[in-house]
């Protein structure tokens, strides 16, 4: 029969087994509820404090003066006017008129004629030139429309002032502009048949064992496609690492068990 200290040594070493396994188990399910919170804390401060998004200085409307936002490079004209947005006005010396301009990292053409400005009004500058006439990759480039404010003498410009931007992008082709409203399209119905029809009787009994087996299959998988998200790498090493625990405890009871009958049987 075993001796008393060996069995204290041997319950001490399943005690601390017991510990450690539980110990591991509550880490990795702590592990998972931090790991989810910090993800879901980390999408709220990125949904709640985006990166922000400049104002256009600049809007385009096309001839019936409606907004437009991408066309196609070589139009003619290739917008019907830009109109500058609150804040984006003339000074006050240089307010005798306004005009556009289109600036590349070579090049700045004027694409208007002068447009009159008139105080405490939004300016408009109506568009007289095409992209594709003035910029020189219209494939896979960028520019900046520029509203110039001017102050005249003698009809010639003495002052330009750029008091407005907007950043234009070229892609095979097409221009574009930011600030385009975002579309989200309506949900459409789902037109697929079921999985599984449905027998006349309202339960297939005829069929063989083979075929319950694939019907089971398929509204399991059904069952998942409906069903919460799919368990992640961090929350199954947390519920194996309790499973660890748990057998732990239960080879713990098991031993201690087969030591009380080893003690009766000895007496």
């Amino acid at each position: 029969m075993p001796s008393q200290p060996a069995f204290a040594a041997h319950r001490r070493s399943l005690c601390l087994a017991l510990v450690a396994g539980l110990a591991v188990g509550v880490g990795a399910a702590s592990a998972v509820v931090v790991d989810t919170s910090v993800a879901n804390a980390a999408t709220a401060v990125s949904t709640a404090s985006p990166e922000a998004q400049a104002v256009p200085q600049l809007t385009l409307h096309d001839s019936n003066g409606r907004p437009v936002y991408s066309g196609e490079a070589d139009a003619y004209p290739t917008f019907g006017t830009a109109i500058s947005t609150s804040g984006a006005s003339c000074p006050a010396d240089a307010d005798d008129a306004a005009r556009l301009s289109v600036t590349t990292a070579t090049t700045s053409v004027v694409v208007s004629a002068n447009a009159p400005v008139s105080a405490g009004q939004p300016v408009t500058v109506p568009m007289a030139s095409s992209f594709a006439e003035v910029v020189p990759d219209v494939q896979a480039s960028s520019a900046d429309l520029v509203l110039e404010c001017l102050a005249l003498q003698a009809g010639v410009p003495a002052t330009v002032t750029a008091v407005a931007t907007l950043p234009v992008t070229f892609t095979d082709g097409i221009w574009s502009v930011p600030g385009a409203p975002v579309v989200i399209p309506d949900p459409k119905p789902s037109t697929s048949p079921s999985s599984q029809p449905s027998s006349p009787g309202g339960t297939d009994t005829g069929g063989t064992g083979g075929s319950g087996a694939s019907g089971s299959a398929q509204n399991s998988a059904t069952a998942n496609a409906g069903g919460p998200l799919a368990f992640t790498g961090v929350e199954i090493a947390g519920l194996s690492a309790l499973a660890a625990g748990l057998l732990a405890a239960g080879a713990f009871l098991v031993l201690r068990r087969r030591r009380k009958r080893v003690t009766v049987e000895g007496a």
